[in-house]
């Protein structure tokens, strides 16, 4: 399914969600769509989605402009980031809804809804109402919603954004399985690094309704366009210092793998980020305060001196546009 926009633009009163924005899809891909708040990440969703209409621009889905077309018509489905659950209804009646709109027979709802909680693996809950649910399972619910109907395309509003780590990383697989098992093309909204880049084929970079860069994950986050891509991509955010300290004009950038304990650079720890088995020190330099990956545990204002791959140091025009040779 090839999802193709061409010059959207939203508008709500004076204030621009989305500005002339543009992007194609090939089939069957997993774009994650990341950005800062307001950036008009949902926005983007619920115009795809049908529940909202653009300013100007059109939505084409193989060819076939959709920008008119009414939601139930769209073959599009949408995870809300709340899950969007009706709290009268059970885990059963949840997950039929879209098919009881399209009025199937009560053999095909009750076969289907059968099979999206096998694979779901909440079989088990189909008699529950969504009080009675984990967040995990209340997520299970919203995406087999949204599976019911065999959409060919899939928005996912966040829908992470509730769940703790050890559900989130449980989700993940849960999503990437469906996303490989499926035909369908699939548009992730998230503010999470790990999801982007372990989930996506795709990545588009967000800021104040326009897109700042996309791309394969790896080359958006080796080969970021400006300061802004490079400093949003990648966990933690790269480091932006003076480049005079190692030898270098103007503003430089380097990520914490990149810097190893053990070398000429003299740094002054500031602080210690404990991530379990790592840790991400934070080191004060002449240029400015670099970050280093690490498994060793430094103590404040200890004496650390460092080296950095200089193969893999960033560098930057005044206007914040990476300079590559």
């Amino acid at each position: 399914m090839k999802l193709q926009l061409n010059n959207i633009t939203k508008k709500y009163g004076s204030v621009t969600a989305l500005s002339d924005f543009s992007f194609q899809t090939e089939d069957k891909r997993f774009v994650a769509v990341v950005g800062p708040s307001g950036c008009g990440k949902t926005t983007l969703l619920r115009i795809i989605a049908g529940l909202t209409k653009p300013t100007s621009g059109s939505i084409t889905v193989d060819g076939k402009e959709i920008t008119q077309l009414p939601c139930a018509k769209r073959n599009v489905a949408m995870v809300f980031q709340n899950y969007a659950l009706s709290p009268y209804q059970t885990v059963f009646e949840n997950i039929a809804f879209p098919l009881k709109m399209k009025k199937a027979g009560k053999n095909e709802i009750r076969e289907k809804v059968a099979s999206v909680a096998g694979t779901l693996g909440i079989t088990d809950k189909l008699d529950c109402y969504p009080d009675e649910l984990s967040g995990g399972q209340k997520q299970r619910t919203a995406i087999g919603r949204a599976m019911v109907s065999d959409p060919k395309i899939f928005l996912l509003d966040e829908p992470l954004s509730n769940l703790d780590a050890v559900l989130k990383a449980d989700m993940r697989v849960l999503i990437t399985d469906l996303y490989k098992k499926s035909d369908a093309t699939f548009l992730y909204v998230t503010h999470d690094q790990t999801e982007a880049m372990s989930m996506a084929t795709d990545i588009i970079v967000l800021k104040d309704g326009s897109i700042e860069q996309s791309g394969a994950p790896e080359h958006v986050y080796r080969r970021p366009i400006n300061k802004f891509v490079a400093g949003f991509i990648g966990s933690p955010q790269m480091s932006f210092l003076d480049g005079s300290f190692i030898g270098e004009k103007g503003c430089v950038g380097l990520r914490s793998e990149d810097v190893t304990e053990g070398g000429s650079i003299k740094t002054t720890v500031k602080s210690v980020e404990l991530l379990g088995g790592d840790a991400i020190a934070y080191l004060q330099t002449e240029g400015g305060v670099l970050k280093m990956r690490t498994k060793k545990v430094f103590v404040r204002g200890e004496t650390v001196f460092v080296s950095i791959n200089r193969d893999n140091v960033y560098r930057f025009d005044d206007d914040g546009n990476a300079v590559y040779y």
